[in-house]
């Protein structure tokens, strides 16, 4: 299932991308939500426990491997579970 989710991920299918992105944070107990407004791909982090502001590497370099077309700009938000928000990151994406 994977394997089939890339492509539609690179073609910027925001679904497919959530769907990965849930898949390799998985076993960190991280549910990732995926939005976006315009070229701006708006990432929502959710965890029991406090996350660590360095998790936004591991998204921007899996967002590097997958590039996803029509979007230039990235917002990752990191909440605890009762929807606090830890930290937010942005970059741009090359």
């Amino acid at each position: 299932m994977t394997n089939a989710l890339r492509p539609a991920a690179q073609a910027g299918d925001i679904k497919a991308l959530e769907a990965l992105m849930n898949k390799a944070f998985q076993s960190r107990e991280i549910t990732v939500g995926i939005t976006n407004t315009g070229s701006t791909l708006k990432i929502l982090l959710t965890s029991a426990k406090p996350l660590d502001q360095k998790i936004a590497n591991s998204v921007k370099q899996g967002l590097q491997n997958i590039n996803p077309q029509g979007f230039d700009r990235v917002l990752v938000t990191a909440n605890d579970k009762g929807g606090t928000p830890s930290w937010t990151e942005q970059w741009t994406l090359a």
